[in-house]
């Protein structure tokens, strides 16, 4: 196995590893919640704002356990992408300085 292959390997298991440790969290914190532990305090006990504990409890009621799965932040597009016709033009002027 070459390094790149054994660093994007290393970076798999710690990517699972952090999910596994975010989801374990979020579960702590709803089972403190179904436990009668008012949201505000299942927060504080684990490090977590208030609003984030209710935003994980709906998340519960709605989807079950896959709601305390950690969810991409990724953007899902880019609002100030340049246009294909720009890209065009662009690449165009460019190959006729190149010339």
């Amino acid at each position: 196995m070459d390094t790149q292959s054994q660093q994007q390997s290393a970076q798999s298991n710690h990517d699972d590893g952090a999910a596994r440790s975010e989801f374990l969290r979020n579960k702590a914190i709803i089972n403190a919640i179904l436990a009668g532990m008012p949201v505000s305090e299942a927060a504080r006990l684990h490090g977590v704002s208030r609003q984030w504990a209710h935003e994980l409890k709906r998340r519960w009621e709605r989807e079950g356990e896959t709601g305390l799965l950690p969810r991409s932040r990724r953007a899902h597009r880019i609002a100030n992408r340049t246009g294909k016709a720009i890209r065009k033009r662009i690449v165009a002027i460019r190959r006729e300085l190149d010339a």
